[in-house]
């Protein structure tokens, strides 16, 4: 599966502004299946970035957010800014062998320092 570094942004955001109660929500987007959903919270959960909890079967893959974590926190406030966003997306094609939700992780803040560094002279 190639990962859709905007989705994973935009699934974060989602995660971010629901009002976690203890309890799960589905989180549902028109042009994404459920396998597809519980495939991206896993990898933003094996990031570092949400809590989740695995309710997968032999037969079904099934993976519900919890909350959003400070790490993606940081993640959402460092990739609100779309050049800095486009900047890091850059970056992992141009220096990463995988397109992971952990390379993106750790491409945003390089790509924050490279645009503050730019601005600066």
């Amino acid at each position: 599966m190639r990962i859709d570094f905007d989705f994973v942004r935009i699934l974060l955001a989602t995660i971010k502004e629901v009002q976690w109660d203890g309890g799960f929500h589905d989180l549902t987007f028109d042009d994404q299946s459920d396998y597809t959903m519980s495939l991206y919270i896993r990898l933003l959960d094996e990031a570092g970035l949400i809590d989740a909890v695995d309710y997968s079967t032999q037969d079904l893959v099934c993976w519900r957010a919890k909350w959003i974590t400070a790490a993606g926190e940081e993640f959402l406030r460092v990739a609100e800014d779309d050049t800095c966003w486009e900047e890091a997306k850059s970056l992992v094609r141009q220096s990463y062998h995988e397109y992971t939700v952990q390379a993106l992780a750790q491409a945003l803040p390089q790509a924050y320092r490279n645009l503050h560094a730019r601005n600066q002279r």
